[in-house]
């Protein structure tokens, strides 16, 4: 096996143990803990009145009757839609937690409600597709860990010439789906000292070949599977 950067890589419940619970849900997250997950992965959306909720869709209701969470104060949200705040009540000081962001008023808010609960910032993740986004964040200085999320065959100039614009940039890693990686593709993230966190498998054997190439974190909703494939690697301990 080859070696992350980080010592054992992080194993995140991707949408909580979303195999077994509703995606995204609060039930899901604490499953997804419960079951040995290092922390939790969702989408970050703000509603009109500025509080943060987890979702995988910007829009909520039944089938014919839904409307965008941005649209919504949070009084008007449906029940069973989890908030950022209800969720780091749960947690626990040692749990990951990794957020997809659109945007700069998302990141405030999700950084005003973490400093309100005093969650260590230092184990938060915020992941987003907007790299002028994430660059700009950078400027403060205040511990997070910034992914980059990215589809391999999108750049244009070639992963090479990216791992030297993220770390230019200090942009720690990229979030990438993991049937793109190769252990090539993460050797040379790691020459250039940014982080790979892979997302999505379902099966041992995805989970096997994926965390075998050395990658620092794997996000999948089947939990209790990837736990037990990092135990059977040495990865965790019996």
């Amino acid at each position: 096996m080859f070696q992350p950067l980080i010592g054992p890589p992080r194993l995140v419940a991707l949408g909580g143990a979303s195999a077994h619970e509703i995606s995204h849900s609060m039930e899901a997250f604490r499953l997804g803990l419960r079951l040995g997950a290092d922390g939790v992965q969702s989408d970050a959306r703000l509603t009109a009145d500025g509080v943060v909720t987890l979702c995988a869709e910007p829009t909520v209701g039944g089938r014919f009757r839904r409307r965008q969470i941005s649209e919504l104060n949070s009084a008007e949200l449906p029940e069973g839609v989890s908030t950022l705040a209800d969720l780091v009540q749960d947690i626990g000081p040692d749990s990951e937690l990794v957020l997809s962001v659109a945007n700069a008023s998302t990141v405030t808010a999700v950084l005003g409600t973490l400093g309100d609960s005093g969650f260590d910032l230092g184990r938060l993740w915020l992941v987003s597709g907007d790299l002028e986004l994430l660059e700009a964040h950078r400027k403060s200085g205040d511990g997070v860990r910034l992914v980059h999320s990215v589809r391999l065959a999108a750049l244009n100039r070639g992963l090479e010439a990216h791992a030297a614009t993220l770390r230019r940039l200090g942009i720690d890693g990229i979030w990438v789906p993991f049937d793109e990686l190769t252990a090539g593709h993460v050797a040379l993230l790691h020459r250039f000292t940014r982080l790979v966190l892979a997302h999505g498998p379902q099966h041992v054997r995805q989970m096997e070949e994926v965390l075998g190439m050395g990658i620092d974190a794997l996000g999948s909703g089947q939990v209790e599977r990837m736990v037990d494939v990092a135990t059977d690697l040495g990865i965790r301990a019996r």
